[in-house]
């Protein structure tokens, strides 16, 4: 249960940065419609939904051997609610994902 939670509010931190970006994209240019829409928003994602989900199983999944190799403690994990770091960490991954990827259109 513990797992299924945590994956959940990865998703969900995932879901929210990715949500408040969405609704900052320059509206009315090629790639973006001038009006807001889920559709829209679920075709451009919907990779990137993928491999969040991949990843953040990985990390979730062995949080406490990275934890333990990255020098942080696992009481972090081991705290009475933990679920707000699994959201953080979804946040925090698709923030870093999107800078990795404005750099490497960049070049």
């Amino acid at each position: 249960m513990h797992f299924l939670a945590a994956l959940t509010f990865a998703s969900i931190g995932w879901f929210v940065y990715k949500t408040i970006t969405g609704l900052r994209r320059e509206r009315g240019s090629q790639r973006t419609p001038a009006k807001w829409s889920w559709k829209f928003w679920i075709a451009d994602n919907y990779k990137e939904a993928f491999q969040h989900f991949v990843i953040m199983f990985v990390l979730v999944r062995f949080a406490s051997e990275i934890l333990a190799q990255s020098g942080i403690k696992e009481q972090i994990i081991e705290s009475n609610d933990p679920m707000w770091i699994y959201f953080v960490v979804g946040v925090v991954k698709s923030w870093l994902l999107d800078m990795w990827k404005k750099r490497k259109k960049s070049k």
